[in-house]
């Protein structure tokens, strides 16, 4: 990236005020919820289980990608009361819930992986990289990049 042609802003928030935007960009618009609980992302949402549709929840810690991506490692889960391997679940998941494309499930790496870099906000030429997260520390920092011609 040519630092010629862009600014950069770092932005430092909270749980709270990101859990605000997800509630109004995310959680309204799709089938399932998001929320940056105490210490981990929690996503719960309904999957199709034969002719059911079953509640999975799962729980993720956030880390920083070197390139400010976001990697959700998984915590917990549940999908019902089965008790299965994550990497089935997450497998489920992708194949059943429809998610932007720059949020990719890797069942076998037992990740998700959150690629920032392709997020389109508002047709702008703005991108966001995280910094650092600490949701235990309520410690959230961000990079905005805005794209210029000089």
């Amino acid at each position: 990236m040519d630092n010629k042609k862009s600014v950069q802003f770092n932005i430092s928030t909270h749980k709270e005020d990101l859990n605000k935007l997800l509630n109004q960009y995310v959680n309204i618009t799709t089938s399932y919820n998001v929320r940056l609980k105490n210490d981990v992302i929690e996503f719960k949402g309904f999957v199709p289980v034969l002719s059911e549709k079953v509640q999975v929840k799962i729980t993720f810690i956030p880390k920083a990608s070197k390139n400010g991506d976001l990697i959700l490692i998984p915590k917990s889960f549940s999908l019902g009361k089965l008790n299965l391997p994550i990497s089935s679940v997450l497998k489920l998941v992708n194949s059943s819930v429809k998610l932007p494309d720059w949020i990719i499930i890797q069942p076998v790496n037992k990740t998700i992986y959150v690629e920032l870099q392709k997020l389109k906000i508002n047709h702008s030429h703005m991108k966001i990289k995280v910094n650092h997260i600490n949701l235990k520390k309520d410690d959230i920092s961000l990079k905005l990049l805005f794209f210029t011609d000089r």
